[in-house]
């Protein structure tokens, strides 16, 4: 069985790469796998949640415990079981077997990196071989990111702020770059600008990592997914466009505080340089 681990922070594309992944006819896309074993994360995501109709719904639009994927599952929810967490993994990817066979390939887009560090520890334990486990990292332009997260949390627009959501940017995400570079796991960086361009090269290089891109189908293919959480609205209401969001370049402070912030542009020069050369191997992770 082979894994695909969907990292990155949030609104970075991570719900989009998780969506055109799941369209190879192999995979199954299972959503943030870790917080519906987390017992924080699915205390958190019910205290908010919960009173929605489709709360405990699956993608396949049906209800958790209906659910021919996640029912017998269940009783290592968060909400009830405490039990470590690679064991609940290991339960999964059995769980996978017996539905979908051995040559399956799971879509996990739990995105931390507490995550992934999880899975690379003990990738024997779960029966991954090195080259079955790969990273893609979802990954935005920092001024994109900036203007996103302007719009979510309502933040003022000023340049103070935006160094902030810069700086916050910056650390998250180079804290993946940090653990790629120690050379444990493959990846490929998936930046958002390139993906809304070009949706189709994603699924050829990723898969062609994975040694399947001849498996592709012609047109694209349908998701197919069992997500019980995570953005379970965006599969459901999706009609198969991408467009990219350039708001951010109608913002003068943003543009400004890029230029006047070079710790944060040098950061980003480096992603497009290592996002933009699909043909260098060490860039992409492949090195053993």
């Amino acid at each position: 069985m082979k894994l695909i681990y969907v990292a990155g922070i949030e609104h970075c594309g991570s719900t989009l790469t998780d969506y055109l992944l799941s369209r190879h006819p192999a995979a199954i896309g299972l959503g943030e796998v870790a917080s519906f074993f987390s017992p924080e994360h699915m205390k958190l995501y019910l205290q908010q949640w919960g009173s929605y109709p489709d709360a405990r719904q699956c993608s396949c639009g049906k209800a958790w415990e209906d659910c021919e994927f996640w029912a017998p599952l269940l009783p290592l929810n968060g909400a009830v079981s405490k039990a470590p967490m690679i064991e609940k993994y290991q339960a999964l990817l059995q769980r996978v077997a017996t539905l979908y066979g051995d040559g399956a390939i799971v879509v996990d887009s739990s995105k931390s990196l507490t995550g992934l560090k999880l899975l690379v520890d003990n990738r024997d334990q779960l029966g991954l071989q090195f080259d079955g486990l790969l990273a893609v990292l979802a990954i935005k332009d920092v001024r994109g990111f900036a203007a996103s997260m302007l719009r979510k949390e309502g933040a003022a627009n000023s340049l103070r702020g935006i160094f902030g959501i810069f700086k916050r940017w910056r650390f998250r995400n180079g804290q993946f770059f940090d653990f790629f570079e120690q050379g444990r796991c493959r990846y490929y960086i998936s930046l958002y600008e390139n993906l809304c361009a070009d949706p189709a090269r994603l699924n050829h290089a990723v898969f062609g990592l994975l040694g399947c891109a001849d498996r592709l189908p012609a047109h694209g293919g349908v998701a197919r997914s069992h997500i019980a959480m995570g953005n379970k609205r965006f599969v459901a209401n999706f009609d198969g466009k991408v467009s990219y969001d350039d708001a951010w370049k109608a913002s003068k402070r943003i543009r400004l505080a890029y230029f006047a912030h070079p710790a944060s542009r040098r950061f980003n020069e480096r992603l497009y340089a290592l996002a933009c050369d699909g043909t260098d191997a060490e860039a992409m992770g492949t090195r053993t």
